[in-house]
């Protein structure tokens, strides 16, 4: 077994597998190694297997004793150790989903923006803000950012509806209605991956992007809460499969964080490459995608 092997933990080195959370045992602390429970197993990644589960860190890893390879890169341990944290972090997060958005541009027929902009443009406002230089991207940023939010509230958020979308923010509205439009679909994956790097580059440098997006949010609900006919519900915890949710509540903004926007970056370029050349282009994109994840992680 040849291959570096990877597992993806949150912060606190808990991993969200569909088994239930595995905690592990850090590197440096006492032996290192992780025992799976009664009846499970620990599951080790190669960095094609990584695309799909990214997380706020990754740790190269070791199986310690028998391991058994199944399908789609993933290692199948009862014991293994955590060996090195990589540089995995929200800046290299946040480069490689600029790079998986530049790739699925690259590919595209799609020439601009809505507003005009060459999302090749865009990308390489980005690049530069991460990368500490000054330029004049940065308003431009700060507008692709609120578009980014506002198509993903669109589709993502069902009371929203209970809202004038001409409330929030107008040019930006306009501008997801008409990257939602019937002539964009054969570039929607794309648009796709360049908004989840911009949600990146929020979520490791720019937090104030959507400070004026969040204000006209709260006003647009305090106006329709002061029209109900019926009392403003008392917000409650309510107990579901999924963990505990919290019903009633307002309106509010949520962000991904880099790592996430990243995996949608990486999952919408593969989209977009198999729209245009199928199975074998997907494959291909993954591929790349593998190749420049091992070159993040390795550095």
């Amino acid at each position: 077994m040849t291959d570096q092997l990877y597992v993806a933990t949150g912060r606190t080195g808990v991993e969200h597998s569909a088994a239930g959370p595995v905690r592990w045992t850090l590197p440096g602390d006492g032996d290192g190694v992780t025992v799976a429970a009664e009846g499970q197993s620990l599951h080790l990644r190669s960095t094609g297997a990584l695309l799909e589960v990214l997380e706020a860190e990754i740790y190269e890893a070791e199986p310690v004793g028998d391991a058994t390879t199944r399908a789609q890169g993933v290692v199948s341990v009862g014991s293994a150790r955590l060996v090195r944290r990589t540089g995995w972090d929200t800046r290299t997060a946040t480069l490689f989903a600029i790079d998986c958005a530049a790739h699925a541009v690259a590919g595209s027929p799609w020439a601009t923006l809505p507003d005009g902009t060459p999302p090749s443009e865009v990308l390489d406002d980005a690049r530069r803000a991460v990368e500490g230089a000054s330029g004049t991207g940065p308003d431009r940023l700060d507008y692709w950012a609120r578009v980014s939010a506002l198509r993903r509230m669109r589709h993502d958020r069902d009371e929203l509806a209970a809202l004038s979308q001409g409330l929030v923010i107008e040019d930006e509205a306009r501008d997801v209605d008409a990257v939602d439009d019937a002539d964009y679909a054969t570039v929607i994956p794309a648009a796709d991956a360049v908004l989840a790097a911009i949600e990146a580059l929020r979520h490791h440098l720019l937090p104030h992007l959507y400070t004026g997006l969040t204000d006209k949010l709260e006003e647009a609900a305090e106006v329709h809460n002061l029209d109900r006919k019926t009392a403003i519900p008392t917000p409650t915890v309510v107990a579901t499969p999924f963990g505990p949710s919290v019903a009633g509540a307002p309106l509010m903004l949520q962000y991904e964080p880099a790592w996430a926007s990243a995996r949608e970056a990486a999952r919408h370029a593969r989209r977009a490459a198999e729209d245009r050349g199928g199975h074998s282009a997907e494959a291909a994109e993954a591929a790349w995608q593998t190749s420049t994840l091992a070159a993040v992680l390795a550095g």
